[in-house]
Protein backbone atom coordinates (compact mmCIF):
# COMPACT_ATOMS: atom_id res chain seq x y z
CA UNK A 1 0.00 0.00 0.00
CA UNK A 2 1.37 3.39 -1.03
CA UNK A 3 1.49 6.16 1.55
CA UNK A 4 -0.85 9.09 0.87
CA UNK A 5 0.48 11.96 -1.27
CA UNK A 6 -1.33 14.57 0.81
CA UNK A 7 -4.13 15.06 3.31
CA UNK A 8 -7.03 17.27 2.19
CA UNK A 9 -9.41 18.68 4.81
CA UNK A 10 -12.51 20.84 4.58
CA UNK A 11 -12.47 23.28 7.50
CA UNK A 12 -15.42 25.22 8.88
CA UNK A 13 -13.01 27.65 10.56
CA UNK A 14 -10.94 30.39 8.97
CA UNK A 15 -7.29 29.43 8.97
CA UNK A 16 -6.29 32.93 10.06
CA UNK A 17 -9.00 33.02 12.76
CA UNK A 18 -8.82 31.82 16.34
CA UNK A 19 -6.31 28.95 16.66
CA UNK A 20 -8.30 25.87 17.65
CA UNK A 21 -7.93 22.07 17.79
CA UNK A 22 -8.16 21.51 13.99
CA UNK A 23 -5.32 24.00 13.47
CA UNK A 24 -3.11 22.14 15.95
CA UNK A 25 -3.86 18.72 14.48
CA UNK A 26 -3.42 19.75 10.84
CA UNK A 27 -0.19 21.63 11.57
CA UNK A 28 1.25 18.56 13.32
CA UNK A 29 0.12 16.29 10.49
CA UNK A 30 1.88 18.61 8.01
CA UNK A 31 5.19 17.60 9.60
CA UNK A 32 4.63 14.13 8.09
CA UNK A 33 2.93 14.84 4.75
CA UNK A 34 1.58 17.81 2.81
CA UNK A 35 -1.77 19.11 4.08
CA UNK A 36 -4.30 21.08 2.02
CA UNK A 37 -7.06 22.90 3.90
CA UNK A 38 -10.16 24.06 2.02
CA UNK A 39 -12.00 26.82 3.87
CA UNK A 40 -15.66 27.75 3.50
CA UNK A 41 -16.29 30.26 0.70
CA UNK A 42 -15.86 34.02 1.13
CA UNK A 43 -17.95 36.60 -0.71
CA UNK A 44 -16.07 38.25 -3.59
CA UNK A 45 -16.61 40.10 -6.83
CA UNK A 46 -15.35 37.17 -8.90
CA UNK A 47 -15.06 33.40 -8.59
CA UNK A 48 -11.47 32.41 -7.86
CA UNK A 49 -9.43 30.48 -5.31
CA UNK A 50 -6.79 32.13 -3.19
CA UNK A 51 -3.99 29.78 -2.17
CA UNK A 52 -1.73 30.55 0.78
CA UNK A 53 1.19 28.30 1.65
CA UNK A 54 2.96 27.71 4.92
CA UNK A 55 5.80 25.22 4.46
CA UNK A 56 3.98 21.85 4.01
CA UNK A 57 0.48 23.23 4.61
CA UNK A 58 -1.60 25.01 1.94
CA UNK A 59 -4.88 26.85 2.52
CA UNK A 60 -7.40 27.16 -0.31
CA UNK A 61 -9.78 30.06 0.28
CA UNK A 62 -12.66 29.93 -2.24
CA UNK A 63 -13.75 33.45 -3.21
CA UNK A 64 -17.23 33.28 -4.72
CA UNK A 65 -19.80 35.75 -6.03
CA UNK A 66 -22.47 33.70 -4.26
CA UNK A 67 -20.66 34.15 -0.92
CA UNK A 68 -21.16 31.68 1.89
CA UNK A 69 -23.71 29.17 0.65
CA UNK A 70 -23.92 25.55 -0.41
CA UNK A 71 -21.98 23.78 -1.68
CA UNK A 72 -19.40 24.82 0.89
CA UNK A 73 -16.70 22.85 -0.95
CA UNK A 74 -17.39 23.12 -4.66
CA UNK A 75 -15.85 21.60 -7.78
CA UNK A 76 -13.57 24.59 -8.37
CA UNK A 77 -12.06 24.38 -4.86
CA UNK A 78 -11.57 20.62 -5.25
CA UNK A 79 -9.86 21.16 -8.62
CA UNK A 80 -7.48 23.63 -6.98
CA UNK A 81 -6.68 21.10 -4.23
CA UNK A 82 -6.12 18.35 -6.82
CA UNK A 83 -3.76 20.62 -8.75
CA UNK A 84 -1.76 21.24 -5.59
CA UNK A 85 -1.49 17.51 -4.91
CA UNK A 86 -0.80 16.60 -8.54
CA UNK A 87 1.83 19.29 -8.94
CA UNK A 88 3.57 18.27 -5.74
CA UNK A 89 3.29 21.90 -4.71
CA UNK A 90 1.28 21.53 -1.52
CA UNK A 91 4.04 23.09 0.50
CA UNK A 92 6.05 25.37 -1.82
CA UNK A 93 5.91 29.05 -2.65
CA UNK A 94 2.86 31.30 -2.66
CA UNK A 95 0.20 31.45 -5.35
CA UNK A 96 -3.17 33.05 -6.00
CA UNK A 97 -5.52 31.51 -8.57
Amino acid sequence: MRPPEAFVAGLHLRWDGVWQRPHHLLTRLAARLPVIVIEEPHAAGEDRDEVRRFERLSVVRPLRRRGWSEPLVDAQALATARALVGGGAAGRGSTRR
